[in-house]
């Protein structure tokens, strides 16, 4: 596509979301705008969102595809780097632990994942408002990405059109608002709601190591050979 072309689409408003889920919709119909040039190997598969995975100690790893030989190392997908779940956790706050409990379940996570307490270490936590909004306006590609996940057996949820609950920026024993991703409405946290749904992200020190391409797309094997690749996930 030329330049004048570009900034014709520009001019209309057409995102990089927008691009990115027109690519996504055309691959679903088997009609794939991007070429998928820069995939050397047949167990990588193209993904609308970059694919978080768990490398070697725990260190994550962010690639712009799926690799089926490594699906046991799977989180989620990043979303404007931040990474998120990929599947939903469900609690009935009111009548089961409260927040104080789900806090205590994100920091047994945490210390198994990361290790005990560290100054600066990664930490599963539940997403602020303005995190979950950046997911909501990439919810299309979310989708799509959790559903090719789930052709290759891992298990993924969509976003679901039930409320999520989002933590408060200034105290992390309360959640006063919730999102509802079907509609994008925020609404108040209602200490009667039967059910709220959370889908955590990493926050704190994420130091995502990146896959290096060239400017053509290509991965950069003079920056990352294989066997660099492979021992990425240990």
């Amino acid at each position: 596509m030329n330049e004048t072309k570009f900034q014709q689409l520009a001019l209309m408003g057409v995102s990089q979301s927008d691009a990115l889920e027109y690519a996504a919709r055309l691959a679903k119909s088997g009609k794939s705008c991007a070429p998928k040039l820069f995939l050397t190997k047949e167990n990588w598969l193209l993904t609308p969102l970059p694919v978080v995975y768990f490398g070697v100690n725990n260190r994550m790893l962010v690639l712009p595809f799926l690799d089926t030989a490594h699906l046991d190392k799977v989180f989620g997908v990043a979303v404007e780097g931040i990474p998120f779940s990929k599947n939903d956790d469900n609690f009935n706050l009111p009548k089961e632990t409260g927040w104080i409990g789900v806090n205590s379940a994100l920091e047994e996570m945490t210390d198994k994942i990361f290790g005990t307490s560290y100054f600066g270490r990664p930490r599963f936590a539940v997403p602020y408002l303005h995190e979950l909004q950046q997911a909501y306006g990439k919810r299309e590609l979310f989708n799509e990405t959790m559903r090719i996940f789930r052709e290759q057996g891992l298990s993924s949820d969509n976003w679901s059109r039930e409320p999520y609950a989002v933590a408060d920026i200034c105290s992390k024993d309360k959640y006063p608002n919730v999102v509802d991703m079907g509609t994008g409405v925020i609404s108040k946290y209602d200490s009667q709601a039967k059910l709220y749904h959370m889908r955590f992200i990493i926050s704190g020190n994420r130091s995502m190591k990146t896959l290096p391409l060239t400017e053509g797309g290509l991965p950069n094997w003079e920056q990352l050979t294989e066997e660099v690749y492979e021992h990425y996930f240990g």
